[in-house]
């Protein structure tokens, strides 16, 4: 059995294996969500790219009193992200030892929250959820 010191491992960051830019990605990398192996042996892992833990699309709409607070707590609120955030997923055919570029697997028009995989008994694919 592995440690947690052995098993640890990053697969992306902001400065490491980095998605392909878009408009709305910041320097937030994060929120890993699931990881599940692929019918054919891949590891799957799902996480999400933005500017901020929460990556809101431009323009922002939001109530006077809660831009003030957010504001006043450092919230980049002026970043230009037209559709927010995005749901990410890479690969991984070597048992994790390597994994490939994150691709984007969602882009809704206002953020896109962390997914999550599921693997389902009879099943081709693993479900994004």
């Amino acid at each position: 059995m592995l440690t947690v010191e052995q098993a640890r491992l990053c697969v992306t960051g902001f400065d490491h294996n980095r998605p392909a830019n878009f408009p709305g990605l910041g320097d937030f990398i994060g929120w890993a969500r699931g990881i599940e192996r692929a019918p054919n042996g891949d590891l799957l892992l799902v996480h999400s790219a933005g500017y901020w833990h929460v990556s809101f699309a431009t323009p922002r709409v939001f109530h006077q009193e809660t831009r003030k607070k957010w504001d006043k707590e450092g919230w980049p609120l002026d970043y230009n992200a037209p559709t927010g955030g995005r749901s990410m997923m890479t690969r991984s055919k070597d048992e994790g030892k390597t994994w490939s570029q994150p691709k984007p697997i969602t882009d809704f028009p206002l953020d896109d929250s962390p997914v999550t995989l599921l693997n389902l008994p009879r099943q081709n694919d693993p479900l994004l959820y």
